[in-house]
């Protein structure tokens, strides 16, 4: 749909300014230097942007309680931002096995954090372990997710903030690589 692109690209450039100030925030109010990750992203974050439609059954005799549109998993950069839909189907891990429900507010965006802001942070900051479930009969969900990624090339290194100092490590080495296929450790 090549009448989406200048629309799209306008939402791109406007998200990873977003992100870019959001992610200076949370390092501020971990007591680290706002701008510690800035030649992580620049000049050129890995981004992502996804328009995603999860289709309900077509009845309710079919599976709508137990399938999911999407399994239980981390997002693997630094930040997500979402746009769902006013239908939810959204839900975040609260304890072991359970999960509840992100509500939907109309001009908001749900904000996840990924598995190397967990590194960064040296588990001190916790990934946001998600899923989504799939939307009940007749219904259709939809939602636009954002992927705010370090450079390829980039290096991760451990925040210095006094909260950092005195976490314990996350389930991945405090110094990871990036990579286009995957993150490695060294």
């Amino acid at each position: 749909m090549p009448e989406l692109r200048p629309a799209i690209e306008s939402w791109i450039a406007r998200l990873t300014d977003l992100s870019h100030r959001l992610l200076r925030l949370m390092l501020e109010s971990l007591d680290a230097p706002a701008g510690f990750l800035d030649d992580v992203v620049d000049p050129d974050p890995q981004i992502h942007l996804k328009l995603l439609h999860y289709p309900g059954p077509a009845r309710a005799s079919e599976d709508a309680g137990e399938g999911q549109g999407t399994g239980i998993h981390n997002d693997l950069g630094l930040l997500t931002l979402l746009v769902q839909d006013d239908n939810g189907g959204l839900q975040v891990a609260v304890e072991d096995g359970k999960f509840a429900d992100v509500p939907v507010i109309p001009g908001a965006f749900v904000v996840n954090l990924g598995e190397l802001l967990e590194v960064a942070t040296r588990g001190y900051v916790r990934a946001t372990l998600h899923r989504v479930v799939r939307p009940a009969p007749g219904v259709n969900r939809y939602s636009i997710p954002f992927f705010y990624n370090p450079r390829l090339d980039a290096t991760m290194q451990p925040l210095p903030s006094p909260y950092v100092d005195g976490a314990g490590e996350s389930s991945t080495s405090p110094t990871t690589r990036c990579s286009p296929s995957t993150a490695t450790t060294s």
